[in-house]
């Protein structure tokens, strides 16, 4: 139940944002719900500078791939993690 409630009053706040001229579409990790896109919100650029951190650092996939919850930089437009 509230879940669903923060939910609705989330999408009530971005609404008015919008209405108003000042959304602003990113939402921070640490804050966000297990059901919002985060990846999403950085913009490609925030993305392709994750994907350039995760070939430098993570080249195995090993966060990727073995752990189980978090938010996941999602599959490119190839179809691969990075």
């Amino acid at each position: 139940m509230i879940h669903n409630v923060t939910r609705a009053l989330n999408t009530r706040i971005g609404e008015a944002s919008k209405a108003e001229g000042v959304y602003e579409p990113y939402e921070f990790v640490n804050d966000a719900s297990w059901d919002q896109d985060v990846i999403s919100t950085y913009g490609v650029e925030g993305k392709r500078t994750m994907r350039q951190v995760q070939r430098k650092y993570d080249p195995n996939l090993v966060f990727q791939k073995l752990v189980p919850r978090g938010w996941k930089l999602p599959k490119d437009e190839y179809g691969e993690y990075g």
